[in-house]
């Protein structure tokens, strides 16, 4: 083996060392919580629900065709996909944070569309996981 060869052998040697260093220094820093990033807000599932009616029964409301939630860090617009066919009671899930209130509006158009607006309220995510949107009232609370 020649002179060349050795000293090859030792630079690769050194840089597996350096390398293996590296890689456990890293490992260390985030064991020891020194790597580890900021925790962010406890986040809850909210569910919204409402109904829709048949055409051709009676109903003082209008359908909900969509609603917006404005909050700390949150202002969202939810369209749902809508058949006035059906009787049903729909229902969406929205992620906020775990300890706020927010702001509620229901719309009988889709696309949050100002003009149709009715029903505003708010909603505290402290106080329940689960809320009625109808357009002409506030958020109620679902037991």
């Amino acid at each position: 083996m020649s002179r060349r060869d050795l000293q090859d052998g030792r630079r690769v040697r050194r840089t597996n060392i350096a390398t293996a260093r590296i890689v456990g220094a890293l490992a260390l820093a985030v064991v020891l919580g020194v790597a580890q990033p900021a925790a962010a807000a406890p986040v809850v599932s909210i569910q919204f629900q409402s109904h829709w009616r048949n055409e051709g029964v009676a109903d003082p409301h209008p359908d909900l065709r969509s609603f917006r939630v404005r909050g700390p860090g949150v202002d969202t617009c939810v369209t749902p996909r809508y058949d006035p066919t059906r009787f049903v009671w729909p229902y969406w899930h929205v992620s906020l944070d775990k300890d706020a209130t927010y702001a509620v509006s229901t719309f009988a158009a889709p696309g949050c569309q100002v003009p149709t607006a009715s029903g505003d309220g708010t909603i505290d995510t402290r106080r329940a996981h689960n809320w009625f949107l109808s357009v002409g009232s506030p958020p109620a609370v679902i037991r």
